[in-house]
């Protein structure tokens, strides 16, 4: 009898199906592929500085939809003619750090007064409360021509028990301002273009939605000619305004009274410009340029 040992040895069946064997399962390779990265490559002159600085203070380059709603946004801008127009931009939503957020897109950087990483969320921007936690904008309040503008798009509300936006310089000790967007609340503007009264040059007023967020502007284009732009709704004063300009830098969550804040507002700031006079039209498009970038970063 033929020893065990010297018995053909096969392989196993599990490795190889044996020879005759044609129903036995041969399992099929599965290849998974790598992950790839979506990518996106700006091509604004202006942007891809931007987005280098914000990667700086981000501690991370931003992702492509961040590049992307960054790039889209300041092409938007110059599509429109509107880039040249203003002066300052702070987009308040996209970065992922407060350092981020404080990063100009264009014009100076903000001096942080109270803020932590805790006020900062990257899809609803930077709260504020105007007294321990708000922004100056470090350019002086005549920086910009006759004709101007300041326009903020808020998440959070632009009114909370009371509280008012409040963007802009006031000399409380004489009685003299200002430019634009001073203080906006329940009743209206309660002081805006001001000249040395309380009363000349206000801006028209507004009688509801001043609670909701959105974007409003308040822009000047002649010395008898500003409107109020809230959400798509416009109202137009055709009152003489004599505006009296201060040295000092505008704040944004507060008014500034000399270098302390008042006139406080408790909200959240997405995106902040200020520049030179425009119309209701070119309002109403940076509000759909606004609107647009806000929905890109909304979508992360």
């Amino acid at each position: 009898m033929e020893s065990q040992n010297n018995a053909p040895r096969l392989p196993p069946p599990w490795i190889t199906p044996a020879a005759g064997n044609p129903n036995r399962d041969v399992q099929p390779m599965i290849i998974i592929p790598r992950r790839r990265t979506a990518s996106y490559t700006p091509t604004d002159a202006d942007a891809i500085p931007y987005l280098s600085a914000l990667a700086t203070a981000d501690g991370a380059a931003p992702g492509a939809a961040v590049k992307q709603a960054v790039d889209t946004y300041f092409q938007a801008l110059k599509s429109n003619s509107l880039w040249t127009l203003i002066n300052q931009i702070y987009l308040f939503c996209g970065a992922t750090t407060l350092a981020g957020a404080l990063t100009a897109a264009k014009g100076s950087n903000p001096t942080n007064n109270g803020f932590g990483s805790g006020d900062y969320n990257q899809k609803l921007g930077l709260s504020g409360n105007g007294t321990s936690k708000y922004l100056s904008i470090n350019t002086a309040s005549n920086s910009v021509g006759a004709t101007h503008h300041f326009s903020v798009t808020c998440s959070g509300g632009m009114e909370t028990s009371g509280d008012k936006i409040a963007v802009g310089s006031y000399n409380g000790s004489t009685g003299t301002s200002l430019l634009s967007l001073d203080l906006f609340g329940s009743g209206g503007v309660n002081r805006a273009f001001r000249s040395g009264t309380f009363t000349a040059g206000q801006f028209p007023t507004l009688s509801t939605g001043l609670g909701a967020s959105g974007y409003l502007c308040g822009s000047r284009t002649a010395s008898n000619a500003a409107f109020v732009n809230f959400n798509g709704t416009t109202a137009s004063s055709s009152q003489t305004i004599f505006p009296s300009f201060i040295t000092g830098s505008p704040f944004l969550y507060a008014l500034n009274n000399n270098g302390s804040p008042n006139g406080h507002s408790a909200m959240s700031l997405q995106i902040f410009t200020r520049g030179e006079g425009l119309t209701t039209a070119q309002s109403a498009t940076l509000r759909s340029i606004n609107n647009a970038y806000i929905a890109a970063i909304a979508a992360l």
